[in-house]
């Protein structure tokens, strides 16, 4: 068997969840807090726990970012792109050449694109940004690297191609600048037989979503299921677990 512990805002704090099983995955069953989730497993009979695994939980107020990563590029300008909130009627972007965002610019916008109107210097820049439902709340902040003049540009740190937002109504799958889109996506049961295949809409092939439910408009019967896409003709497969 295993045993998951699950901690909010610090993997030294109290876990929040402890819970012994003896399945390979877990299925919350109530909603996690709004921040940082740690979390690590071991495995019975030995006591050596996994390295800690974090991600972020945020409000859907919050954007998501086309996210650089830390990456390097030699565009002076470049662009820098997030996905639509839902009721949203506009955004700000704050830019800084420091982490703290001392002397930031903040731009409002209608759009979720933003191109600096002037070059950025060399060096490292931050950014994040925020909706118009909830102007105080930013994203987490993202960082790109303005490379020297003939400059190589190169990528500092692994960049993940795509981005999932799952939330009661669907799961969705977001797709990082730089690539071709995604067209299409299967889904299938533990058994492997096709409950739905879903296609991008021809105005935005960077997301696809799937809003749980069979070919036919029923609801899929709660359990595990799987996500197929490709994207640059490699293949991704992802989890899902629809609720009751």
């Amino acid at each position: 068997g295993y045993t998951i512990k699950v901690y909010q805002s610090s993997p030294d704090s109290s876990p929040i969840i402890i819970i012994p099983m003896v399945d390979t995955f877990y299925l919350c069953l109530a909603d996690l807090p709004v921040g940082s989730i740690y979390w690590k497993v071991n495995s019975s009979p030995f006591e050596v726990w996994s390295d800690i695994s974090l991600f972020i939980i945020q409000p859907d107020s919050v954007p998501f970012l086309v996210r650089y990563n830390g990456g390097v590029v030699s565009e002076k300008r470049p662009p820098f792109k997030w996905h639509p909130v839902n009721g949203a009627t506009g955004y700000r972007i704050m830019y800084a050449d420091n982490s703290l965002f001392n002397n930031a610019n903040i731009v409002p916008l209608a759009d979720t694109i933003f191109i600096p109107l002037a070059d950025l210097s060399q060096g490292t820049w931050y950014w994040k940004v925020s909706s118009s439902r909830n102007w105080n709340l930013y994203s987490t902040a993202d960082s790109v690297v303005i490379a020297a003049a003939g400059a190589v540009p190169v990528a500092s740190q692994p960049w993940k191609k795509y981005q999932i937002k799952k939330t009661d109504a669907a799961i969705t799958v977001f797709i990082n600048g730089g690539l071709q889109g995604i067209r299409k996506a299967a889904v299938y049961d533990i058994f492997g037989r096709l409950i739905h295949s879903l296609e991008a809409s021809s105005k935005n092939r960077h997301m696809i979503a799937w809003n749980y439910q069979t070919a036919d408009g029923a609801r899929a019967t709660p359990g595990l299921y799987f996500m197929k896409f490709s994207i640059d003709k490699e293949i991704f497969l992802e989890k899902v677990f629809v609720q009751p």
